[in-house]
């Protein structure tokens, strides 16, 4: 730092980069992190990282524990946001999901899963679905759109009603399940 050369990259610096290297070092050695000429780099977790799930692959930090889980609550919880016409609790978790899409008939808004309850709750908490990106939609409520690489279900018949191996998983805020069901490829 002397020579106005930064001891890592050899590249020419300023004064005030040069204080800001000694600043930084004093700071990580204060926080245990500096053992003599060997600096410990903590790993950065919620880095952009290749993933399998559907949607894009860039984690959101600022949006919590919903990255992190979903939990297949069986219905509504003290966490589930409300409409804002009606101020009451949306439809909510398993129990909604078998109701609203098992033994059914597919309908131009409704898909249908063909798996077994016991199966898709494997698939809710399976690593490829609490790992997909997650997109706040509003109200309280986020999204993941995930491959489960295997047949799940119909789409609805607006989408043509073929099979698919794609789900919508919708949470609140703490990853308690909303709905899920069907989609076609994005």
């Amino acid at each position: 730092v002397k020579a106005g050369k930064d001891p890592l990259t050899g590249q020419e610096i300023s004064l005030l980069q040069g204080i800001s290297i000694i600043a930084g070092t004093t700071f990580m050695y204060t926080a245990g992190a500096y053992h003599g000429k060997r600096m410990g780099i903590p790993k950065l977790k919620g880095v952009l990282r290749r993933k399998k799930a559907g949607g894009g692959n860039v984690p959101n930090p600022d949006i919590g524990v919903v990255q992190s889980r979903v939990n297949v609550a069986n219905g509504r919880t003290r966490f589930t946001p409300t409409r804002p016409s009606t101020r009451k609790s949306v439809s909510a978790g398993f129990e909604h999901v078998l109701d609203g899409h098992f033994n059914r008939p597919i309908a131009n808004s409704r898909s249908v899963f063909s798996v077994t309850a016991d199966k898709l709750k494997q698939i809710l908490q399976s690593q490829n679905v609490v790992k997909a990106t997650v997109v706040e939609m509003g109200g309280g409520q986020y999204k993941r759109i995930v491959d489960t690489g295997e047949i799940v279900g119909n789409t609805a018949l607006k989408y043509g009603g073929t099979p698919t191996t794609w789900i919508e998983v919708i949470t609140d805020r703490a990853g308690n399940l909303i709905t899920t069901y069907p989609v076609p490829k994005p």
